[in-house]
């Protein structure tokens, strides 16, 4: 039987496979609490076009049990982040200190 650490190392393998394989990005799995909400609202147009492109073509490719071609795996690089969670984060830590 498997320990605790060899589990989530096992599970952390199965969620970097899945997401090369489906081509999306680290930022793109993050759950949405308000932080991530107010990163997102805080994209370029085209960054979150991108995003949204992106999760909608997994989407259609785990329902449909493919994988990304080749080719298009090669161009993803699934941990450069486009969000920017630690400053959202950062600003919304400084107003709740200011507003005690």
């Amino acid at each position: 039987m498997l320990g605790r650490s060899e589990r989530c190392g096992s599970s952390l393998v199965w969620v970097c496979v899945f997401m090369f394989n489906l081509g999306l990005k680290y930022d793109d799995l993050l759950i949405e609490d308000e932080d991530v909400t107010a990163a997102v609202d805080k994209l370029n147009s085209s960054e979150f076009s991108n995003r949204n492109k992106r999760i909608k073509r997994a989407m259609d490719l785990g329902l449909k049990h493919k994988y990304l071609n080749a080719e298009s795996q090669a161009k993803v690089e699934p941990f450069v982040g486009y969000l920017q969670t630690d400053k959202v984060r950062a600003q919304r830590i400084e107003r709740e200190i200011l507003s005690q």
